[in-house]
């Protein structure tokens, strides 16, 4: 069973020509949320979660993580002389 652009588009809430521009590779700044959307939509998604690297750290706990980190050192004042 095929389904189509007008079911795709009502399932994933993407307007129907991001759809048609996605199916004819003539759209290069589609989100990544619509994309798994789309992927979903269609059944392609089954194992996405399979492709997808295994996160060890939140990636805000990871932001915390480097902001911690000394950026550069500081000299002090320098005397002429």
């Amino acid at each position: 069973m095929q389904i189509t652009q007008k079911e795709v588009s009502e399932k994933t809430g993407i307007s129907m020509s991001t759809i048609r521009r996605f199916e004819n590779g003539l759209t290069f700044n589609l989100t990544l949320a619509n994309f798994i959307a789309l992927l979903q939509a269609i059944g392609f998604a089954d194992n996405l979660e399979d492709t997808l690297p295994e996160v060890l750290l939140d990636p805000y706990q990871l932001f915390k993580q480097q902001s911690k980190q000394r950026k550069r050192a500081s000299h002090g004042k320098r005397s002429i002389g």
